[in-house]
């Protein structure tokens, strides 16, 4: 049996598994759509994270956020800038964003005294404080869940559905599906980084756009198995719903590319899979253009990966015929650690400017 030592980087580190694999070889190719079954989230086999056709290239440091080879051209260093007068300009909040910043780097500060940041700096030291450092892999909860279609001729659905507890199953299901439920610790880091991002776009003026905690569920057919996902939050829009604009992922253990860390990687490249799909058959009112964005928090650091892909992506979850070779590319960016405070103002700078950045959209589209 190949060994699966780590995520893949490139185009041909992905091909060079899928040939080790027998995914896509000579006489073979296996795809989303033609895969037998699925397994569990956080028990994703490589084979089945092959057939997702994504590769994560090299892990870009805070100072790629801006500029040449930025994985969001849209928001620019002078975008940063102007948020960063749009929070002086709120004297009130700015003065809380400040003192926020401060206790983080005197370590100290009374709670008190941090205004909307109260809740999310309290949450952030409850991590560093109750949430063990080395972390293990093995207590991660799963967010993404996956079996085999039931029964012939079913047709293939995507939908959407949030909950707050466990999903009632079915004996049968239940010998190959998981409960929802996350750990205690990695309530933690999800109160942690909802309550800041939070603390951010509900103070930006004519933002409309609202992080909201609730675990959005993806649920998606492929032609052989059937694959449900489920975000620690997400993003949306003035009206509420379950139209994402961003997805939220926590962790309560550091990640790494290795080893077990790699089932972050693959849990999370199921779920942007699982998101893509779902509104391709689901339809949008607002266009993401190919590029969507998760947010993720494992412990103490923070990460934005940026998916980007193509129409012949699509086509290729959709099994139908692409022009081209496909994939999901997945850029990521951190981390933002949140005991460091200029961390800190830059992400909520961006934080900000992504949330601006997708109120324009939701204003220009004909449907909202």
């Amino acid at each position: 049996m190949p060994e699966f030592k780590s995520i893949p980087a490139s185009r041909y580190g992905w091909s060079f598994l899928a040939h080790d694999f027998k995914i896509e070889d000579q006489k073979n190719k296996v795809t989303v759509n033609t895969i037998e079954a699925m397994q569990s989230g956080s028990s994703v086999t490589p084979e089945q994270f092959l057939t997702f056709r994504v590769y994560w290239p090299p892990r870009k440091e805070l100072k790629r956020l801006t500029g040449r080879g930025a994985p969001n051209p849209a928001i620019t260093k002078e975008n940063l800038e102007d948020m960063e007068k749009i929070f002086k300009k709120n004297r009130q909040f700015n003065m809380f964003f400040e003192a926020y910043l401060k206790s983080i780097k005197d370590n100290g500060a009374p709670l008190t005294k941090l205004g909307v940041f109260q809740g999310a700096r309290k949450c952030q030291i409850e991590v560093q404080n109750k949430v063990p450092e080395g972390g293990a892999p093995g207590e991660m909860s799963t967010s993404v869940r996956m079996s085999p279609t039931p029964g012939r001729g079913t047709s293939s659905d995507a939908s959407t559905t949030s909950h707050t507890g466990t999903t009632r199953l079915t004996p049968a299901a239940e010998q190959v599906w998981q409960t929802w439920e996350k750990t205690r610790d990695e309530q933690y880091v999800n109160q942690a980084l909802m309550a800041f991002l939070d603390a951010v776009a509900l103070n930006i003026p004519n933002n409309k756009c609202t992080w909201g905690i609730r675990r959005l569920a993806f649920k998606v057919e492929f032609k052989k198995a059937t694959m449900e996902s489920r975000t620690d939050g997400y993003l949306y829009g003035p009206q509420g719903g379950d139209e994402a604009f961003a997805i939220v992922e926590t962790k309560a253990h550091p990640r790494k590319r290795w080893g077990k860390g790699l089932e972050i990687y693959m849990q999370e490249s199921a779920e942007m899979v699982a998101w893509i799909r779902r509104d391709a058959r689901a339809g949008r009112k607002v266009p993401l253009d190919n590029q969507r964005l998760l947010v993720s928090q494992d412990r103490h650091e923070i990460y934005l990966t940026w998916a980007s892909y193509d129409a012949s992506y699509v086509d290729y979850l959709e099994d139908k015929e692409t022009t081209d070779d496909p994939f999901l590319v997945m850029q990521e960016i951190g981390p933002f650690d949140i005991r460091e405070h200029n961390h800190m103002r830059k992400l909520a700078l961006y934080i900000g400017c992504f949330c601006l950045q997708i109120t324009d959209l939701i204003e220009k589209s004909p449907q909202t």
